[in-house]
């Protein structure tokens, strides 16, 4: 089983994947952090398990859990319905994801870790 800690990096390597530098990389490389690496690690790493592992650790606020489980699930339908490169560089759905996950991260960065 993963540490605690190490869930935490896997947590905040997600939501990095949604930063907008991401934009700049091209379309192969931004394809595999979107639909391979962000997949992969916003079911794992956003999921309600690790989250709530997270908050109950002191890693990140419980004034956030409704919002990250949110994005979790919308990353989801995104993945299955708009899961183009261009639909991501310019679909306003991926362009709101990227925003409430770029808050997300920032919040945690910031905010006191407790519930």
């Amino acid at each position: 089983m993963i540490t605690i800690q190490e869930s935490f990096e896997y947590f905040m390597d997600a939501l990095s994947r949604l930063d907008d530098e991401k934009l700049e990389l091209s379309d192969l490389e931004l394809s595999s952090e979107i639909f391979e690496e962000l997949n992969v690690g916003s079911h794992s790493f956003m999921h309600e398990w690790t989250v709530d592992r997270l908050i109950e650790g002191n890693l990140i606020p419980k004034l956030l859990r409704e919002r990250i489980l949110k994005l979790r699930e919308s990353i989801s339908i995104l993945m299955q319905s708009k899961n183009s490169i261009e639909a991501y560089r310019n679909d306003n759905e991926w362009t709101a994801i990227r925003n409430e996950g770029n808050a997300i991260m920032h919040a945690v960065k910031t905010l006191p870790n407790k519930g």
